[in-house]
């Protein structure tokens, strides 16, 4: 899970973003049955996982970033690394779990197509110039669930 800290910096505003997240609040006052509008301290409970006892909301801010770059992320990964390849007929379970999570190779992408990805660092395109900084941020998280694919 991404930390308070990462998430905080990355977190994004629009006034498609400001708009999704004040009708989700509202939302939220409607369900409590709330005069006023939702304190900070509330939003940050009802945003909490499900599995922690809360409602789960999203808070759209903290989301949209990684939900943008998580296509150019895996597209950087596969340049590097190619597409894994599992066998399928050895279905791991917890008493014998595959090794490398059952992948059996690597598919490597055509270079003429991988080499956008992989050098990415410099290139001309606004995509990369403008998000350079969170794309390094987001590569440096391996515990992320980006890399959960692999």
């Amino acid at each position: 899970m991404l930390t308070d800290t990462v998430l905080s910096t990355l977190a994004s505003t629009s006034p498609f973003i400001n708009s999704i997240q004040h009708t989700t609040r509202q939302f939220l006052r409607d369900l409590t049955g709330t005069v006023t509008e939702v304190p900070d301290y509330s939003w940050a409970l009802a945003s909490l996982p499900i599995r922690e006892g809360e409602l789960g909301l999203t808070d759209f801010r903290l989301t949209a970033l990684p939900a943008l770059l998580c296509p150019v992320l895996q597209a950087i990964r596969v340049a590097h690394l190619g597409f894994p390849i599992r066998n399928l007929q050895c279905v791991p379970d917890s008493e014998h779990p595959a090794p490398d999570g059952g992948v059996t190779e690597w598919i490597r992408l055509p270079t003429d197509l991988a080499t956008r990805f992989l050098h990415w660092q410099t290139s001309p395109s606004p995509l990369f110039q403008h998000f350079t900084l969170f794309i390094e941020q987001y590569l440096n998280l391996k515990e992320t669930a980006l890399w959960s694919y692999l």
